[in-house]
C-alpha cells in the first residue's frame, strides 16, 4: 500500500511538474507574440491579464491602434483559455501535448457610431484560434472566421468563412500552412464583385530585424471573379483562374522579392483574353525597413519635414536597388508586352539624395529602360486609319517582324528613344517657359 502511494505521488508530482512547465511555455509564447505585435508602438495594449493555474490558464487582452485617440475605431478583444499537458483536455478532447489553447477574438466599440456599425456586422459563430503546443517546440494552429455579413444602405459585404491551418515554432518566427476563403461578395450600389472560394499556401520565416516582414513563399488561387454592374453592363467582366504568387529571400544581406499575378482567361466587351503582371524588387536593405518602422512610431507624420523624409528615403535608396515590372496581355488574340526596369546607381561625385535641391537632379542617380511591343495587326484593329505610321516615320516607334516596338532609356541624366538621344528635358523646359 505504501509503495502504491509513493508511485501515485511520483506520478502526480510528475504530472503537475509537466503541466506547470507546459503552462509556462504557453505563457511565454503568448507574451512573445504580444510583445512583437506592440513593439513599434502603433498597437497598444488597453488591458491584459493572464491567470495561470496548475492545469489551465486564462488570458484576456484588449488591443487598439495607438493613434486612435478618440476611440473612433473598435478595439480587438482576445479571450484565451489554455489547457496544460502532459495530456491536455481542450475543446477537441484529450491530447498528448505540452499545452492546448483556444482564443476567441471579438470587436469592442465605445464610440456610439462605431457601435451602430458593429451591430450591422452579422456572423453565425465566433472567430477562434485553436492551437496545440507539442513537445518539439512546434505549434499547430487553426484560425476559423465564421460566415460574415455586413450591410449598410445599398452596400454589402459577405464571405462564407475563412480558415487558416498552420504549423509554426513556439515563438511564431516561422509558419507553414494553408489558407482557404469562402465565396465572397462585395456590393457597392449597382455594382458587385463576386469571388469564388479561394485556396492558398504559405511558407514564411520572419526577419529578426523586422518582425512584420517575412521571407518565403505565398500563393493564392481564385477560380472565378465576376464583376457586374446593372447600371453599366458594358463593364461586366469575368476573370478565370486568377493566381497570385510571391517569393521573398535574403541574399548578401539584402531583400529580393517577386510578386506575380496571372489571369488565365478574361471575358468582357474589351478584346483582352488574358493578362499577367510581374514585379521584382531586388537589393532592399532590411535596416531601411526597420528605420522606416521606427520613424513611423516616433514621429508625427503630419509635422515631419521634407528633410526627415529625405533621410529615410536615403536609407532605402542604396546603389544596386532594382525595381522591375513586366506586363503581358493577349490583345485581339495577339501578344503584347510592356517592361519597365529601374536601377538606382547612386548620385555622382559622392553626393547624397539629400543634397538635391531640384527633383530633376535625382535623374542622375537612376537608370531606367522601357520596352513596349505590340503586334501591328492589333494596332490596325484599334487604328484603321493607320495614323500610327506618323510615329513610325518620326522615329518614336520602330517596326520589326510585324511588331511595333518602343524602346526608351534613361542613363547619365540623358534620355534615349530607340537608341537615339531624345531631348525630353529640353522639350519639357520649352513648354514650361511658354506658359
Amino acid at each position: 500500500m505504501k509503495k502504491t502511494l509513493i508511485i501515485a505521488a511520483l506520478i502526480a508530482g510528475t504530472w503537475i511538474g509537466v503541466s506547470h512547465y507546459g503552462g509556462g511555455a504557453a505563457k511565454t509564447s503568448y507574451q512573445t507574440s504580444l510583445d512583437k505585435m506592440t513593439e513599434y508602438g502603433d498597437i497598444t495594449v488597453v488591458s491584459n491579464s493572464y491567470e495561470r493555474y496548475v492545469f489551465s490558464s486564462k488570458a484576456v487582452t484588449e488591443l487598439k491602434l495607438a493613434n486612435d485617440h478618440d476611440n473612433a475605431l473598435p478595439s480587438i478583444v482576445i479571450e484565451t483559455q489554455v489547457y496544460h499537458g502532459p495530456i491536455s483536455f481542450g475543446p477537441s478532447g484529450a491530447k498528448l501535448a505540452l499545452a492546448e489553447s483556444r482564443s476567441v477574438i471579438s470587436l469592442k466599440a465605445t464610440d456610439d457610431s462605431m457601435k451602430n456599425v458593429l451591430e450591422r456586422l452579422k456572423t453565425d459563430g465566433e472567430t477562434t484560434v485553436d492551437s496545440i503546443y507539442d513537445y518539439n517546440g512546434m505549434v499547430d494552429s487553426v484560425v476559423t472566421v465564421p460566415n460574415t455579413e455586413f450591410k449598410l444602405d445599398d452596400n454589402e459585404f459577405k464571405i462564407e468563412g475563412i480558415t487558416i491551418n498552420s504549423k509554426s515554432d513556439i515563438n511564431f518566427t516561422s509558419a507553414k500552412g494553408e489558407l482557404n476563403t469562402g465565396v465572397m461578395l462585395l456590393k457597392v450600389k449597382d455594382a458587385k464583385i463576386e469571388f469564388d472560394a479561394g485556396q492558398g499556401t504559405f511558407d514564411l520565416n520572419r526577419l529578426d530585424e523586422f518582425y512584420e516582414f517575412a521571407l518565403g513563399t505565398t500563393q493564392f488561387n481564385i477560380p472565378t471573379v465576376r464583376v457586374e454592374s446593372s447600371a453599366n453592363p458594358v463593364a461586366n467582366t469575368t476573370l478565370k483562374s486568377v493566381a497570385m504568387n510571391s517569393e521573398t529571400n535574403l541574399s548578401d544581406g539584402k531583400i529580393n522579392t517577386v510578386q506575380d499575378i496571372n489571369i488565365e482567361s478574361i471575358s468582357s466587351i474589351f478584346p483582352l483574353s488574358n493578362a499577367s503582371y510581374r514585379m521584382e524588387l531586388n537589393g532592399l536593405n532590411p535596416e531601411a525597413l526597420k528605420a522606416w518602422r521606427e520613424f513611423q512610431a516616433d514621429m508625427d507624420l503630419e509635422t515631419a519635414s521634407q528633410e526627415d523624409f529625405k533621410e529615410i528615403l536615403g536609407q532605402f535608396l542604396e546603389e544596386g536597388l532594382e525595381f522591375n515590372n513586366q506586363f503581358d496581355i493577349l490583345l485581339f488574340e495577339k501578344p503584347a508586352k510592356f517592361d519597365l526596369d529601374i536601377t538606382y546607381v547612386g548620385p555622382p561625385n559622392g553626393t547624397s539624395i539629400k543634397d538635391f535641391a531640384d527633383p530633376t537632379e535625382a535623374l542622375s542617380a537612376i537608370e531606367a529602360k522601357l520596352y513596349a511591343e505590340v503586334d501591328e495587326q492589333t494596332i490596325a484593329a484599334f487604328d484603321p486609319s493607320q495614323s500610327v505610321n506618323i510615329y513610325v516615320e518620326a522615329g518614336f516607334v520602330t517596326s520589326k517582324n510585324g511588331k511595333l516596338v518602343l524602346q526608351a532609356e534613361l542613363k547619365d541624366s540623358e534620355f534615349f528613344l530607340n537608341g537615339k538621344p531624345f531631348p525630353v528635358m529640353q522639350m519639357l523646359g520649352g513648354q514650361a517657359s511658354g506658359l
